[in-house]
């Protein structure tokens, strides 16, 4: 509940700060009025007990809309014409969901979190070692490369990340999903990632007394960190390949982006550029300040951007540029063909 009430009264401030910006861009009395009834309605709605870390919230006359997100992001707001995108694009364009493994001598489960839902126990549809000492047995009824190793420690997690991996390649065989295991040092240690693909977190303490609760917790705790790092990775990978496919200019995107020619985009979700974007072809022009948010027709152009890549079939990822002090931004691209 003090969450919440802190929640509440950041929300609170951050609105009457985009009220009075409204009233100084000349709104009359009766769509203020309108406004700050949503303001109270929202407040006195149940959305600040849901699964989350964020609120997204749009009003206009006539329209409210309110997201519930994940992930965490900086209390912000913009006022004007049109809604502002960025901080959202985050929660829609980053990781966030995640596997779980938790694993002890005496059991492992496998656990999914999604974005609207806390970590449930997933139901395991192979025949697998449920313990060590069942590893052991089973050993030792005579599979030839379990006698590989005299340790069972070593038997058992070996055999726990092969049923691991193959239970998630049948539910994400992209391998997109981060996996979080949980377990103790000693076979943490012994626990083989060498053939699993996908991100993983390892987490050290014993598994065998955490609740659900507590394994969503610290996936969520965590994710952000596992976003930065794999967004990370992405950002350095540009640098190894053929620069022809790369582009830094916000209006050579743009143009690209028109045409189906943009493969990735990460802009800096904590900047904001205003201006006009044509979506047949990519011309923008830019406002000569902020002050352009209370222009008609004028938005902030990295959302409209990204909505124009995604539209493409591309992909848009929100960056904090804070967290990529090593990257070029505000923004850059990879290209589907090499600029010629």
């Amino acid at each position: 509940m003090a969450d919440a009430d802190r929640a509440k009264v950041a929300f609170k401030s951050a609105f009457d700060d985009a009220l009075n910006q409204l009233e100084d861009a000349g709104i009359s009395h009766p769509v203020r009025t309108e406004i700050a009834q949503s303001r109270e309605e929202i407040l006195d709605s149940d959305i600040w007990h849901k699964l989350s870390r964020s609120l997204a919230v749009f009003v206009a006359p006539g329209f409210s809309e309110v997201f519930v997100l994940p992930n965490r992001i900086e209390d912000h707001f913009d006022a004007g014409t049109t809604f502002s995108l960025g901080l959202l694009w985050r929660s829609v364009t980053q990781i966030q969901e995640a596997f779980a493994l938790t694993l002890s001598a005496n059991e492992w489960k496998l656990w999914h979190a999604t974005p609207t839902a806390r970590a449930t126990e997933l139901a395991i549809s192979g025949d697998y070692p449920d313990s060590a000492s069942d590893a052991t047995n089973r050993g030792s009824a005579g599979r030839g490369d379990d006698r590989l190793s005299g340790d069972p420690y070593d038997l058992y997690a070996k055999r726990v990340a092969d049923a691991a991996q193959t239970e998630l390649a049948a539910i994400n065989p992209a391998g997109n999903i981060p996996l979080f295991v949980f377990a103790e040092e000693q076979l943490l240690g012994r626990f083989d990632v060498r053939k699993e693909g996908r991100h993983l977190e390892l987490v050290r303490g014993a598994a065998d007394r955490l609740t659900a609760a507590e394994i969503d917790e610290e996936i969520r705790g965590r994710l952000a960190e596992v976003n930065t790092t794999i967004t990370a990775a992405e950002l350095a990978n540009l640098g190894e390949i053929d620069q022809s496919r790369v582009e830094h200019d916000l209006a050579a995107i743009a143009h690209l982006a028109a045409q189906g020619s943009v493969e990735a985009m990460w802009f800096d979700m904590t900047q904001d550029v205003w201006g006009t974007l044509n979506p047949e072809t990519g011309e923008i022009s830019y406002a000569p300040d902020d002050s352009g948010a209370f222009t008609p027709g004028v938005g902030e152009l990295f959302g409209q951007i990204a909505t124009l890549v995604v539209a493409k079939g591309g992909r848009a990822v929100a960056v904090r540029g804070s967290d990529q002090p090593d990257w070029n931004g505000p923004v850059v691209a990879h290209l589907r063909f090499a600029l010629t």
